[in-house]
């Protein structure tokens, strides 16, 4: 299972201005293979979010998980 500290994930949250943040998949039932990835939905705070928000949200997750197989919905 993907291991990441909690409250930096929580400040990244703040910052991105996320609502919501929830991991799925086999990494969240700690069910995971050598090639799994890294499923995440996220809520924004915000009513719409531009492409460029949006591209900001993806890369800063796989920069957190530093990982580049993070698949986010």
């Amino acid at each position: 299972m993907v291991k990441f500290d909690e409250i930096k994930l929580a400040q990244l949250c703040r910052d991105l201005n996320l609502s919501l943040v929830a991991l799925f998949g086999s990494q969240a039932t700690g069910k995971t293979r050598v090639d799994s990835d890294i499923d995440i939905a996220v809520l924004s705070g915000q009513k719409s979010i531009s492409p460029e928000h949006e591209f900001e949200v993806f890369s800063a997750f796989l920069w957190f998980f530093h990982r580049a197989d993070c698949d986010y919905t």
